[in-house]
């Protein structure tokens, strides 16, 4: 079945082997019915929206970062940041995580807090040849650190604050309806 739900989602990956990859998951699991990786649930985390504006094109850098992600292989690749600085950066991928339908490679920063990489940022990417140690789930679960922050960003491990929101008509009848 999950094999099944992936294979459906196979556009989302428009341009990539990764989109052929998932046409064909679904066989595959069927024939083999065994692991060929481990932790999948935690290196691959979808919440939809929205649309990557990278793919087609960047089918190929897609399927380097997917590689050092099955292969627990560094990536390195020149990166844009959000206030116009460039960085050429050396990371270890943990999960590839789909935000409104937009790539991000959520990697663990030399401060130890975790960092989501817009993959439309992203040019130049490599897989190297350098392997790394996956971290146990005690050590990284990615939806504990995304459930911490608004929409995609992270904000380390400081404590959770209650806000009340007070709305009326059609909004407050869409968020009493949504997550």
């Amino acid at each position: 079945t999950g094999a099944c739900v992936a294979a459906s989602l196979g556009a989302i990956f428009e341009g990539s082997q990764q989109e052929r990859n998932l046409k064909d998951a679904r066989d595959f699991v069927l024939r083999e019915r065994g692991e060929l990786y481990g932790d999948l649930e935690r290196k691959f985390v979808l919440a939809p929206r929205g649309g990557e504006s990278a793919l087609p094109e960047a089918g190929p850098s897609l399927d380097d970062v997917v590689g050092a992600l099955l292969e627990n292989r560094r990536l390195r690749f020149d990166y844009l940041h959000n206030d116009g600085r460039a960085d050429t950066l050396t990371i270890e991928p943990l999960s590839l995580v789909v935000f409104d339908h937009q790539f991000y490679v959520l990697a663990k920063r030399d401060t130890g807090t975790f960092h989501p990489y817009r993959f439309v940022r992203m040019a130049g990417v490599q897989k190297l040849d350098e392997a790394f140690t996956y971290p146990s789930k005690g050590e990284y679960d990615p939806k504990s650190i995304l459930a911490q922050g608004f929409g995609i960003h992270t904000y380390g491990t400081g404590p959770v604050e209650d806000v009340e929101v007070i709305l009326s008509g059609a909004w407050a009848t869409f968020a009493l309806t949504h997550r």
